[in-house]
């Protein structure tokens, strides 16, 4: 997987209209995000290691934060993160995003790194590992 530097540079700045479409596919539904922020992050390591089966290389990673409304896709979480266990999947976001005054589709695979439920919400953390456009 690859992420498309000039993709991830329009998608961490985003012109402002329209606002920013974000959909999230999870065992066979989808889930619009809400307040979805994509920012560089330091990763915790210094030197190239593996976490979770996953090569991380750099002392960076490109990080994308949102909420999906409501808690059912909490049950689909379980299997999925990123961690100590070597199980979890890629999941995909599509989204569509205004640059340089035409909208743009992208495809973004993450993987998910946390997660946590409000009585009303679910405000997930990803790593990206994948952009490209759709």
């Amino acid at each position: 997987m690859t992420v498309d530097s000039a993709l991830l540079d329009a998608l961490m700045r985003p012109d402002p209209k329209p606002a920013p479409r974000f959909l999230l596919h999870l065992d066979g539904a989808s889930y619009p995000m809400e307040n979805v922020a994509v920012a560089d992050s330091p990763t915790p390591v210094n030197r190239p290691t593996t976490r979770g089966g996953v090569y991380f290389s750099g002392r960076s990673a490109h990080r994308i934060t949102g909420t999906v409304l409501g808690t059912n896709l909490a049950p689909s979480l379980t299997g999925k993160m990123l961690g100590p266990s070597t199980d979890f999947e890629v999941l995909r976001i599509d989204a569509e995003i205004a640059c340089d005054g035409r909208q743009v589709r992208l495809a973004i695979t993450v993987h998910l790194t946390n997660s946590v439920q409000t009585p009303d919400s679910m405000e997930l953390g990803m790593t990206i590992v994948g952009l490209e456009s759709a």
